[in-house]
């Protein structure tokens, strides 16, 4: 399988969040020809796909997501946003870089390893969703938690997402960012205007905790 001519494949699937548009199907037909056994999970309108190639522990899995945002306005772009063009030697398209190039090179990638490797330790899977560029309530969370209630247990992960800096491959980025979300209540103390000694105003306090968030790295 040529990672290029797949990756344009599945790019010319206009799959506008959480339309899949057929990408996970084009994907299991892929990974049966490699001995996985597939599984298509749909919650709500979103379409999730399991495969996993044997039983063994450890566990690896290869993530990714086979939705894009919106092109936006077409007359905009160079290209045909999904006709997945070259164009001065760079593939131009919605999804070429997040993230259906990555899915191409990871499946491709793991056919030549299982080829190579027939008998290799543990086992290998992929968890793909077509609910990541939106809501992400029907994706990857739902699919968590089928395998938790199997007690299935995913000892490593690699995501395909793009974090390269410079050229490819020069950045791989363990963890993820996260959000913190919380309340926060800054008091002051009222006081007459001839008697600034005994004010406290909470906008200076708030300034000083916002100077402090800006100052960690």
């Amino acid at each position: 399988m040529d990672t290029l001519s797949f990756a344009q494949t599945l790019i010319r699937r206009p799959s506008v969040s959480p339309d899949d548009q057929g990408c996970q199907t084009l994907i299991a037909d892929a990974l049966q020809g490699m001995g996985f056994r597939v599984e298509h999970l749909r919650f709500g309108q979103v379409d999730n796909l399991w495969a996993q190639c044997g039983e063994a522990r450890p566990l690896l899995c290869f993530a990714g997501h086979t939705d894009v945002v919106p092109p936006g306005p077409v007359n905009d772009w160079k290209v045909d946003p999904f006709a997945a063009e070259i164009l001065d030697g760079k593939l131009i398209a919605r999804g070429a870089a997040d993230m259906k190039t990555s899915l191409a090179a990871m499946i491709t990638a793991c056919g030549r390893f299982i080829h190579a490797y027939p008998n290799h330790p543990g086992s290998i899977a992929f968890l793909i969703t077509s609910d990541e560029e939106g809501e992400a309530k029907n994706g990857t969370i739902k699919v968590m938690e089928m395998l938790a209630q199997r007690q299935q247990h995913i000892d490593w992960c690699v995501i395909g997402e793009p974090s390269s800096t410079e050229i490819l491959g020069d950045t791989v980025r363990i963890g993820r960012r996260g959000s913190l979300t919380g309340l926060m209540q800054i008091l002051g103390t009222q006081s007459h205007v001839a008697y600034p000694s005994e004010l406290k105003n909470p906008m200076h306090a708030l300034a000083q905790f916002i100077n402090a968030l800006t100052l960690q790295p």
